[in-house]
């Protein structure tokens, strides 16, 4: 049984025969090739931050601090990526109530599908390990480190695995006994990304001073990491250590997987408790179909912590964005000046800022998953009694209740930064509201072209969907086009006409995503059958 359900994993990776799968096969291809893009842009950028740090820990013999710093980093990173992920492939797939009613262990199910997450974060921790083993070779290291810093990533990744399966076991117990769990869920989130954040904020501060003074700065990083220097040391290929961490995390991992298998049942069958309610006689208000349907579309995306913090995080980095432009409003004026002294006029920031608030939204993929949510209940949404048009823009409302709040917020919040006239706020806010909702519409677009009901965790759909990194990666990298035109056009034909310029082409792309949606989309999703 083990070795079935390893196969059907495998198999979702690689297409079979025939038409349907040939289009799978294309579609898979495109998110392999959309994430191959993403890993090699962090492993650049992982590259220029390990060659700032190996430059002057390497030469003073700090390789093992060195290491460390890196290990952690990706230890974290993993962790954290992971934690909810398990908990979602775990204790919440689609298909729990059909595998336990086969003659299947327990065991063999969470084993099968803990494997994709080991694979999935073992990636993850070599993207973050091979580029520091390569900087450090480049300023000096031995050779052989980069074989030894690649098998310490994989038992980093596996002891960050069985740790975010503990976390996800008892998250999961939590949630099972509590109403409110998305809520719980959401929290604990936020409270981790909080922690990750605040670390990679000291990495950064730590990486300005040694801009500054390195010696001294390298040597107050070894100080500071001597403690846990041990880490790093797995890399090294340290004889004694690096045994030791393989044996802890191939039992650390052995030990989740008992406990889990051992109580995988209970958990996954285990129904919050349910007040009792006395029945209060209230009056009944009949309300619209639209109404009704709008609701049950909030209700929906409310009701999953995953949907909520793949698809809606890019709300919270908006107005964290503009909270770092409030705080840090000295340091923005600061440039706004240097641009004055080498011939630029400042108003070319104000553009820029406008137009990476504005590609931001795209960060929030609400509406590109909002389709594929219904899974095997679409057919209840095709027999209800209200028109395509309408049932689209239900579909919007979820993302346009939280995007156009996080858009006003964010808009509001940087022109305070940077000490705005009226014109530029004007400017700021309305690209950043009419962007938000062309990004609605082009994700809702997206998933009527590649809706995907056949799904048996929300990961897949909220996370690893087509639509999905279409958006995300198409924004990502008109955020950067844009705010890079911004200044070229700033330049060219002076700072107001290139801000009037990139608003007129949000404006002619939200009138393009509404002619498609109201025309072709609705055509489509007619003819999609459940």
């Amino acid at each position: 049984m083990l070795k079935w359900l390893i196969s059907i994993r495998l198999s979702a990776l690689f297409p079979g025969r025939g038409k349907r799968a040939r289009t799978k096969g294309m579609g898979r291809a495109g998110v392999a090739a959309v994430v191959a893009l993403l890993s090699l842009l962090v492993a650049f950028y992982m590259f220029m931050v390990s060659s700032m740090l190996a430059e002057v820990l390497i030469p003073r013999g700090y390789v093992a601090p060195y290491f460390a710093i890196f290990n952690l980093l990706g230890f974290s990173v993993v962790f954290m990526l992971s934690i909810f992920e398990v908990k979602s492939h775990l204790f919440e797939c689609g298909d729990n109530e059909l595998l336990l009613s086969m003659p299947i262990r327990p065991r063999d199910i969470v084993l099968s599908r803990a494997l994709s997450v080991i694979i999935l974060n073992i990636g993850e921790s070599l993207v973050f390990a091979l580029p520091a083993a390569i900087s450090a070779l480049i300023y000096g290291a031995k050779p052989w480190y980069i074989i030894t810093a690649t098998v310490a990533a994989v038992f980093v990744a596996l002891l960050a695995t069985a740790l975010s399966c503990a976390a996800g076991y008892l998250v999961a117990a939590i949630s099972a006994r509590l109403r409110h769990n998305t809520l719980v869920s959401v929290l604990l989130s936020l409270v981790f990304l909080g922690l990750y954040f605040g670390g990679y904020g000291m990495l950064i501060g730590s990486l300005e001073s040694l801009q500054s003074d390195a010696g001294a700065a390298a040597d107050a990083m070894a100080s500071a990491f001597s403690g846990i220097s041990f880490i790093g040391e797995i890399s090294i290929g340290n004889p004694i250590v690096m045994p030791i961490f393989v044996v802890i995390s191939v039992g650390l991992s052995m030990l989740a997987w008992i406990i889990i298998s051992k109580n995988y049942i209970k958990i996954i069958t285990s129904k919050p408790k349910v007040e009792k309610k006395l029945y209060v006689k209230e009056e009944l208000r009949m309300s619209g179909a639209f109404i009704a349907v709008a609701k049950k579309e909030l209700a929906l995306f409310s009701s999953s912590a995953t949907y909520i913090l793949n698809a809606g995080l890019g709300a919270l980095f908006q107005v964290a964005l503009s909270i770092m432009l409030l705080f840090g409003r000295e340091q923005c004026l600061a440039v706004t000046e240097q641009l004055a002294l080498i011939g630029l006029d400042k108003e070319a920031i104000y553009v820029a800022v406008g137009a990476i608030l504005a590609g931001l939204g795209s960060m929030v993929t609400i509406s590109a998953s909002s389709i594929s949510m219904e899974g095997k209940n679409y057919w209840i949404m095709k027999t209800s009694p209200i028109s395509t048009e309408q049932m689209l823009y239900a579909k919007l409302v979820p993302h346009l209740a939280l995007t156009m709040p996080s858009a006003l917020i964010s808009g509001i919040l940087a022109s305070i930064a940077l000490e705005l006239s009226a014109v530029w706020w004007v400017f700021v806010i309305f690209t950043s509201l009419v962007s938000s909702a062309a990004f609605a519409m082009l994700g809702l677009i997206l998933n009527i072209a590649m809706p995907k009901l056949d799904y048996d965790s929300v990961v897949r759909v909220v996370k690893q969907s087509m639509p999905v990194f279409i958006l995300s990666l198409g924004g990502m990298l008109l955020t950067l086009l844009l705010s890079t035109a911004a200044i070229f056009l700033s330049v060219l034909i002076g700072p107001l006409a290139a801000a009037a310029s990139i608003a007129a082409l949000f404006v002619a792309f939200f009138l393009a995503m509404y002619l498609v949606l109201c025309g072709p989309a609705v055509k489509k999703l007619e003819r999609i059958s459940p």
